[in-house]
């Protein structure tokens, strides 16, 4: 009978450890959770700052083109004064535009050349 009761706490002593650890493991699956919702919150506010910044930078950027455009019609004019006036501005714009869209292509090279970051272990990124 000693030996039933010896057991039957052994039993109990193994059954609470489990628990324990059950317990544990769900606590600490909690806080991963809350840590990658206050990380992604985090990243989140980075981007949104950073993307607020980009926005005036491009305003401030086409307002500086269109004045460097005027501004480089203008010089032609100039330097060739039997150049029409329209035709000083054609040639600033096709110099701007040639310059945007090198621009624009090295943008959609660096684009392209990013890897996604997957939560899910079979998804790899493209690329890979």
């Amino acid at each position: 009978m000693a030996t039933d009761l010896q057991h039957e706490h052994e039993t109990g002593n193994v059954a609470g450890l489990m628990a324990g650890i059950v317990a544990d493991g769900q606590a600490l699956i909690k806080q991963e959770f809350q840590l990658l919702k206050t990380e992604v919150r985090e990243d989140v506010e980075l981007v949104k700052a950073g993307a607020v910044l980009l926005g005036l930078a491009a305003a401030v950027g086409i307002i500086s083109g269109v004045l460097l455009g005027a501004a480089l019609a203008y010089g032609l004019g100039t330097i060739w004064p039997e150049l029409p006036l329209w035709a000083c501005f054609a040639i600033a714009g096709c110099i701007l535009l040639v310059f945007g869209a090198a621009l624009a292509g090295a943008g959609w090279a660096q684009l392209k050349s990013t890897k996604p970051i997957s939560l899910d272990p079979s998804v790899t990124p493209r690329g890979t």
